[in-house]
Formats: C-alpha cells, structure tokens, sequence
C-alpha cells in the first residue's frame, strides 16, 4: 500500500526535507492589503519582516481554500492508495476545516484522513517528517494514522516572547492573554497545550529565558528530538542549540534549526525564540 502524506506550510519543512520524503505542502497566504502571497513560496520570512518594519500596512493571514486541498489531494491520489493530511491546531486556523472541506469536493478513490496535530511549526514538522519516513518503510495506513496521533502528547514547546502584540493583533494569543500588560523588558515564555499558547513563566532577563529553554530541553526525559525554532534570530538560535548540545553531549539527540516561515512570522514578530522536544516511546527507550 503507498500512503501519502500531505501538510500545510505552517509546518516550516525545509524544501530538501520535503522533496526528499515526498510531502505535499499546501500553502497558507500572506495579505498586504489587496496582495496575496502564498507562504514560503511568493514570500520568504526575511521579506515579511522586512515589511513589517516599514509597509504601513498590517498584514493578515488566510489558510488555504477548500478547493486548494481539493487540488492537492487529487494529485496525490494518482500514486496513492491513501492520504494522511496533518495539519495546524484548528484553534489557530481554519486550515483543518478547509482539509475536510477539501476532502468532501475531491471525492477521490482512496481514504484521506485529516489529522488536527494540535501544534505548529517544527512540532507539526516532526509528526508530518516522521509520519512520511513511515510510509516510505512500507507501514500501512491504519499503523500511520495511529502513530501520528500517539506522538501528538509526546511533543512539548516552550517560547520566549518579547511581548504578545503579533499573537494578540492576529487572534492568536490564546489562554496566553493573561500576560497582557507585562512591562517592558521582561521576557515572556509560553508554552502551547491542547493547541492553543499558554502562559508558562515570565523572567527579567534574555539570559535566564535561555537558561529556562534549555532547563526545559535537558530535563524533559529521553528525547527523539529537539527543534530549536525562531523568528529572524539566527545567531540566538545557534547559541541556544550550542547550549542543549553541550549539555547532551553524552546522549547525541539530533537538534534542527528552524526559521518560522512567513504566515507564523506575521503572528509571533521578530525576535521569538523556542524550543520543540518530542520524547521517545517505550519502545525507543
């Protein structure tokens, strides 16, 4: 049986990785006014924050339509005997929703099941990326839609925030809103549970939310993985990987670095700094 596996861009895949285990993206869009980009593809993250500093106008986000999934589903069929299309947390768009839609217009011969992942960025990239490796190995629809939704609970994310106008502004900020109003300065780390941001800790230096990320990291268990995401901060996110990788250095986990595309740049600004986990199954132990 050949499965397939489709996503959205919110999952920030980088396109080697994507080509390679042949994942189907399905963009989101960027709007400006009456210009519409799609996500990684029309625009890149250094072109969003460019405009966002000096375009009067405040962008907006749009998932993809009903019939964009229509399309890609279609095309994915022609190869496959089914489709696994996991998605954004459906508290923080409708791009799950347009999915089913998308489903129900394409009517294709085979099963698609449409998985809400309950995340975002790199955490939705290790679901989509692992959930892919298990189709090229052959493993059967059934086993694949299972093993997605029980790595779901096994990833955690933490964040440090400058303050939450982007995630606010854009409808975003979740149970996190209870940070609103923290003064300047202080450095804002939330976390995201049952798909929504929550508010986790607030400290009053960048130091100490780098020590409290990699706090996070090193004592979270035995890890499969680990992400270290970002919004247009490179360099704090090769000192924050260079921390972890000092600390695990007697346990290699693989660590990937992020840059957060587009559409989850419009929401979080520039300047976010986190960290993805997702921690090994008994079996793995």
């Amino acid at each position: 049986m050949t499965v397939k596996i489709v996503t959205d861009s919110t999952a920030d895949l980088p396109p080697d990785v994507a080509g390679e285990l042949g994942i189907t993206e399905v963009p989101l869009y960027v709007k400006f006014g009456d210009d519409v980009y799609r996500d990684r593809i029309d625009i890149s993250s250094d072109e969003l924050f460019s405009r966002l500093g000096s375009d009067p106008i405040l962008p907006t986000t749009l998932p993809p339509t009903p019939q964009d999934f229509a399309d890609a589903y279609r095309t994915a069929s022609k190869d496959a005997d089914a489709i696994v299309s996991i998605h954004i947390s459906s508290k923080m768009s409708e791009t799950c929703e347009n999915a089913m839609k998308g489903r129900d217009i394409a009517n294709v011969g085979c099963p698609v099941e449409v998985v809400d992942s309950l995340w975002v960025s790199a955490a939705l990239g290790m679901l989509v990326t692992d959930a892919a490796r298990g189709a090229i190995a052959g493993k059967k629809y059934d086993d694949i839609v299972s093993s997605v939704k029980d790595n779901i609970p096994k990833i955690d994310y933490l964040g440090i925030f400058d303050n939450l106008d982007y995630l606010n502004r854009g409808g975003r900020i979740g149970k996190a809103k209870a940070f609103l109003g923290t003064v300047m300065g202080v450095k804002l780390l939330l976390t995201i549970g049952d798909g929504e941001f929550l508010p986790f800790d607030r400290v009053y230096s960048y130091n100490k939310a780098l020590d409290r990320l990699r706090q996070f990291v090193v004592t979270a268990g035995k890890l499969k993985e680990i992400a270290v995401v970002h919004s247009a901060v490179p360099d704090d996110a090769e000192l924050l990987a260079g921390r972890i990788k000092s600390i695990l250095h007697r346990e290699p986990v693989p660590i990937n670095i992020v840059n957060m595309g587009p559409v989850l740049g419009v929401h979080v600004g520039p300047g976010t700094l986190g960290a993805v986990i997702r921690l090994k199954t008994l079996d793995q132990l």
